[in-house]
């Protein structure tokens, strides 16, 4: 049994839990595969079977997770697209409650306190 008295922070993916898939799923499968084929000139489906290739390669990984790995793959910016659907972010409609609730005793107790971070920071 975790003694939830002595943990002091938790961190979870965002994605899905607290924030919907209504900003990831459209970018990833329509909003970058757009963008890729204007900078390539490729038809709209050609750049979507491209990109499934390349996400499937690296599945499981955490460069798929990594905006940086994917800017330096794609030869785009990716944080700068992501700027421009990023009116798509919404939190989840259960706040992540009804996921955390079973074993954060504490999250609906007024000591739920969410912030957002990014496990890598962006460089330049």
């Amino acid at each position: 049994m975790i003694d939830w008295n002595a943990v002091d922070t938790v961190f979870l993916d965002m994605d899905g839990t607290v924030l919907d898939l209504h900003f990831d799923n459209p970018f990833w499968r329509e909003h970058l595969p757009l963008r890729y084929a204007a900078a390539r000139g490729l038809p709209l489906e050609r750049a979507r079977a491209e990109l499934k290739a390349r996400y499937h390669s690296h599945e499981g990984t955490l460069a798929c997770y990594c905006v940086e790995h994917w800017s330096r793959e794609l030869g785009l910016d990716i944080a700068l697209l992501k700027q421009e659907v990023d009116h798509l972010i919404a939190v989840h409609p259960s706040g992540g409650r009804t996921f955390w609730k079973p074993w954060l005793p504490w999250a609906s107790d007024g000591y739920w306190s969410p912030t957002p971070t990014r496990s890598r920071s962006r460089s330049r």
